[in-house]
């Protein structure tokens, strides 16, 4: 019996001044890998978001860096990133994953926002944080990534119950020619009745 699977459709949409579309197909369990094609700074930050949620901040080493496990710790153990580039590498990718993903890159001028990002030495994986509004200017730039999951079950054709509707009557059929062919095997005994007459004595 064909099992079912779920295909993801992942549509990716990068917002770099210009739309641009990029369609991703995976199937579950499967590694996708989310590209920013930007040319990414020594000292510049980088926000991964999945539906407003942070799931990675990108210092530009690991150590200052950190991957979050998101709600429902959804993303555990399934994120990796490239420090240089920043892109977003999701492994083992089910449908849980589908959804909006967000790129925003700080840029090392953007001192304010910087800072407060520097102050977060330590990694807290199981921290939520909310998306903020962020103000569209020449230090900071957006990419979203948007991720509408179309899910495809495959589901067994009508030519399988046919085929298992076959399948059934050829053992009923060979059950049967099995039976009657052990019933001919079978020897025929013979049956005598005696047949006991009474006969009146009369004296």
């Amino acid at each position: 019996m064909m099992g079912c699977s779920f295909l993801l459709t992942l549509f990716v949409l990068l917002l770099h001044g210009v739309f641009g579309d990029d369609v991703v197909t995976v199937m579950e369990g499967d590694t996708v890998t989310l590209n920013t094609d930007i040319t990414k700074k020594e000292h510049d930050k980088m926000l991964w978001y999945f539906e407003d949620t942070r799931i990675a901040l990108i210092n530009g080493h690991p150590n200052t860096s950190c991957l979050y496990d998101g709600e429902d710790g959804r993303f555990r153990d399934r994120l990796k990133v490239d420090y240089e580039t920043g892109s977003m590498i999701i492994t083992d990718i089910t449908t849980e994953h589908a959804g909006r993903y967000e790129a925003e890159i700080i840029r090392s001028e953007s001192s304010g926002k910087r800072q407060s990002l520097n102050r977060n030495r330590k990694c807290d994986s199981t921290k939520i944080t909310k998306k903020i509004s962020v103000s569209h200017d020449d230090t900071t730039k957006t990419f979203n990534v948007i991720i509408i999951a179309a899910l495809s079950d495959q589901v067994k054709t009508d030519e399988e119950p046919r085929m298992e509707k076959r399948e059934f009557d050829l053992d009923l059929m060979s059950l049967t020619r099995r039976t009657a062919a052990a019933a001919a095997a079978t020897p025929i005994r013979a049956v005598t009745t005696n047949r006991i007459t009474a006969s009146t004595v009369s004296q």
